[in-house]
């Protein structure tokens, strides 16, 4: 039986600090336990792009390294989530956006 891929988009409106990783894991456990495979795609928490924008500006927001730093947030959130999925039991797979091309 092949399985429905639901795709879920988690903004900086749902996450805003870390404390909200367990409503994410929720919504996601709820779409798995219906039989869907679930594909999460995490933004930054609240006011993070902002911080590393920052960052940047003071250090030298020129270079081809601005993206990697920009990109540190999504990692953490995105880590974060996958903790918690770990934690509640369900297969994980945490991609980065460079690994599937994007």
């Amino acid at each position: 039986m092949q399985h429905e891929t639901l795709i879920l988009k988690f903004g900086s409106s749902v996450l805003r600090t870390d404390t909200d990783v367990t409503a994410v894991v929720t919504e996601i456990y709820r779409h798995w336990r219906r039989g869907r495979r679930v594909a999460a795609v995490i933004s930054a928490f609240q006011g993070r792009t902002d911080q590393l924008v920052s960052l940047a500006e003071h250090v030298g927001d020129t270079g081809r390294s601005l993206g990697a730093l920009l990109g540190v947030g999504e990692i953490e959130s995105s880590a974060a989530v996958a903790l918690g999925l770990e934690r509640a039991g369900l297969p994980t797979r945490l991609v980065s956006p460079d690994r599937i091309g994007i």
